[in-house]
């Protein structure tokens, strides 16, 4: 077993089929000897692609990844319905055999570009009422989702070949793919189930370039997660600062390093430009140190030191 207390930033793992972003998170836990680990943003077990494994001090960033834009290839299929809203469910067919063409296909696409209104799936991980809507729905509970308000910011037909649409998805946080291809199918009146989806990026976290996998054809093959953990030189650890390129930064010298590792707010120059509680990126040396929230004026506050 390697063993490295060390260890603080990302490793981004192509997520195989059929296991679960825990899946990920326990076998690199063991293998790694490290107790500070786990995932942001979770992925299906049908779903394969980018999962974003923080180690050490890197896990202490999750929350401000949580906003992170996510790209997605998903495949979905016309024709069909299922009560998890993807084939892993119970999946039966609605009886609609009537080619669509392309150009209705593309038409009805346009409702979902911008700002939208999603319910998620029952068969998913939202709370409700203190608990996981899985759990209640496997109790046989009847359970009401609440919709939200997601950002659909591109849209785009790769290949289409009725029934089988491949899209390409660049999507705000909390977007649920397998409820935009059900959404999609109602919209064309045909039914449609999500076949297949494998994450491409989480905001600067790439499968191409960051994903420890097989080069084989378009997207490469998945590592399988044993001979990655086997071979742990194939493991590439991503710099905890590319988690917090979304924020503004804030170069520190030594005086304000000093200051914010006692706790103490800074005086910068930002009240210009910065908004009520906007979070900063403080670096000191090139290295990121500490998250800070704006306090008014001129005055940054640590409100967590790395």
């Amino acid at each position: 077993m390697y063993c490295n207390h060390a260890l603080d930033g990302f490793f981004v793992v192509n997520k195989p089929k059929g296991w679960t972003s825990f899946d990920v998170v326990a076998k690199l836990r063991r293998v790694l000897g490290v107790q500070k680990i786990g995932h942001c943003g979770t992925l299906d077990p049908m779903a394969t692609g980018v999962l974003v494994i923080g180690v050490g001090k890197a896990t202490r960033l999750f929350e401000y990844m949580s906003g992170l834009e996510k790209e997605y290839e998903a495949v979905m299929e016309f024709g069909k319905v299922s009560d998890t809203d993807d084939a892993e469910g119970a999946v039966s067919e609605t009886g609609f055999y009537e080619e669509i063409s392309l150009a209705d296909v593309k038409k009805a696409l346009i409702d979902f570009y911008g700002e939208i209104e999603q319910i998620p799936p029952a068969f998913s991980a939202i709370h409700v009422k203190g608990q996981r809507s899985y759990d209640l729905v496997r109790k046989g509970k009847a359970v009401s989702v609440q919709s939200r308000i997601v950002m659909i910011f591109e849209l785009r037909v790769i290949r289409y070949e009725f029934p089988h649409l491949r899209m390409r998805v660049v999507c705000s946080s909390g977007t649920y793919i397998r409820s935009l291809a059900r959404d999609i199918g109602k919209k064309l009146g045909c039914g449609a189930i999500l076949t297949e989806l494998t994450r491409m990026r989480v905001g600067e976290f790439r499968l191409q370039a960051d994903c420890h996998s097989r080069r084989e054809g378009r997207l490469g093959r998945p590592l399988p997660i044993g001979d990655l953990c086997e071979n742990l030189s194939e493991l590439k650890m991503i710099d905890m600062s590319v988690a917090v390129k979304h924020l503004p930064r804030i170069d520190l010298d030594l005086d304000e390093f000093q200051a914010i590792q006692k706790g103490q707010k800074i005086q910068v120059k930002v009240a210009l430009f910065a908004k009520s509680d906007e979070i900063f990126s403080g670096f000191y040396n090139g290295e990121l140190v500490s998250i800070l929230r704006y306090a008014g004026g001129d005055f940054l506050l640590p409100m967590k030191n790395l």
